[in-house]
């Protein structure tokens, strides 16, 4: 399976208490700078919008996620785990040079899963995290652990909605906030790869995306990255306010974050 045309332009990443998350983008009603596992942190507002960074933060005491919920998929779709060593990745399966290097963690410290999108002998094509919006590569079978999710994630920009599908079925669906005329959210497909502990502006919970800004480049020294946050301004939901984040209302945010796991894809489409 090729990757789709489509692409994911979700909300930014919050201004966490503890730390400052640089490449995320916040907002527009609240213009402040702001993109895992046990230990979840946050960053303090600045005046640019802003997207995931592209260094860790500092550390900072560790934030537990809600329980997870103890789904049985009855679809779920492949993910490739990188060991600790990471993984090197090939434009193609004939491909002798090694095109780029992926490292066992994200920036925040999470264990990176790498969503599968095809698979011949030997190979899987995968999902990168990664300028483009549309960069993929293959990686060997044996380089990497196999795993599943079993959550998929659709929003709708012509309905401003968002749905959670568990396996074929859905969990439930609730309106959103979209990005503005100057910095919309584009279709496309990404996936989470950090669950954050986020406040303020951004609600409860950031769920962070491996999608990149078209509108944004770099910021305070890493690139901008995307998300699904919650917010302090109901009145942004459903409306198209944003930098390009989705917005979710707090109790929805916080329900993502106890069951979304890295690897779960995220559609947006018209």
């Amino acid at each position: 399976m090729r990757l789709r045309t489509l692409l994911i332009l979700l909300a930014a990443i919050a201004a966490l208490p503890a730390a400052r998350l640089t490449g995320l983008i916040p907002a527009a009603a609240a213009p402040r700078r702001v993109a895992a596992a046990p230990s979840r942190a946050a960053a303090p507002a600045a005046t640019l919008p802003s997207t995931v960074p592209s260094t860790a933060p500092p550390a900072t005491t560790p934030t537990t996620r809600a329980p997870t919920v103890a789904f049985v998929p009855s679809v779920a779709w492949t993910v490739a785990q990188v060991r600790s060593t990471g993984v090197d990745v090939y434009a193609d399966p004939t491909s002798t040079d090694v095109s780029l290097h992926v490292t066992a963690q994200t920036e925040f410290g999470t264990p990176r899963v790498l969503p599968v999108i095809g698979q011949q002998a030997g190979w899987f094509e995968v999902r990168l995290p990664v300028r483009p919006n549309t960069a993929v590569g293959w990686v060997r079978t044996t380089d990497v652990d196999q795993g599943s999710v079993g959550d998929r994630i659709y929003v709708s920009l012509a309905n401003r909605t968002l749905r959670w599908d568990h396996g074929q079925t859905p969990v439930l669906q609730t309106t959103v906030g979209l990005g503005s005329l100057g910095n919309p959210t584009p279709p496309g497909e990404y996936y989470i790869t950090d669950i954050i502990p986020s406040s303020g502006a951004y609600g409860p919970w950031t769920l962070a995306l491996n999608g990149h800004s078209e509108t944004l480049t770099d910021f305070e020294g890493g690139d901008a990255r995307l998300a699904i946050h919650g917010t302090n301004d109901p009145s942004s939901i459903g409306a198209t306010t944003s930098h390009g984040c989705v917005h979710v209302p707090n109790d929805i945010d916080s329900r993502l974050a106890s069951v979304i796991q890295p690897g779960t894809l995220v559609e947006v489409g018209y």
